[in-house]
């Protein structure tokens, strides 16, 4: 139903992977990631597993080269599938919930993955190199001498983006009055725009992050929600 560009094909190959960190972008990162850690000390927030069912990534994630994650925190890898004309602005400003549809299914927040064929729907083709809006995104991505990459002629792009669940609230419906399936009586989100979640009971803190699991709104992939571009 999402797919934004169709065509005929079984399975995805990955042709490159680029390891590309922007160092403002890690700074608010490890800002965050520092306040999430207080705020499971100084709140004793129970702290709830993020289990990711694609077993195989999550081992291929854990030999990624970069700080260990954080479990105590469900510091966690997911995927987001994108186009290609808005590559280059997303490595240079990180994902921005201010893009994000206010009518999304699930509120206006960053949409996230755990198998990269919930991204396929989303990603378009960027079938060639050279072209006048993408040459920004090429010379960076192809520099032809320097890095060894050469513009595979039909390629999709999607991140594999480090984020912070924390204490996360877990719902099957994207109602702007839907609430937890851990607990009948907590609203899912914190007002009826769906910007932002809930408190978490008996502290000030909002969700860190949202769940969407498998139900009657959703039946093939899991939707993993940030309303925090930081986290």
């Amino acid at each position: 139903r999402d797919v934004v560009q169709r065509g005929t094909y079984n399975r995805l190959e990955l042709v490159h992977a680029w390891r590309l960190e922007n160092t403002k972008l890690w700074h608010r990162y490890q800002v965050e990631l520092d306040q999430i850690v207080e705020d499971f000390s100084s709140q004793r927030l129970q702290h709830w597993p993020l289990h990711i069912r694609k077993h195989d990534r999550w081992r291929s994630c854990g030999a990624l080269p970069g700080e260990k994650l954080r479990d105590d925190v469900n510091e966690v890898r997911l995927f987001h599938g994108t186009k290609p004309e808005v590559l280059f602005s997303l490595l240079h400003n990180g994902l921005n919930s201010r893009f994000c549809n206010q009518g999304g299914m699930f509120g206006a927040g960053n949409y996230l993955a755990e198998d990269a064929g919930k991204c396929d729907q989303y990603c378009t083709c960027d079938d060639r190199y050279g072209v006048e809006h993408l040459k920004d995104l090429h010379a960076r991505l192809y520099r032809s001498g320097t890095s060894g990459v050469t513009h595979p002629g039909k390629v999709f792009y999607i991140f594999v983006c480090r984020t912070i669940f924390g204490c996360y609230v877990r719902a099957d419906s994207g109602h702007p009055h839907a609430t937890s399936l851990d607990k009948s009586s907590l609203k899912v989100f914190a007002t009826s725009e769906r910007k932002e979640l809930s408190q978490i009971p008996n502290t000030p803190i909002h969700h860190h992050a949202l769940l969407v699991e498998l139900g009657s709104e959703i039946s093939r992939y899991r939707e993993f929600l940030q309303f925090h571009d930081e986290r």
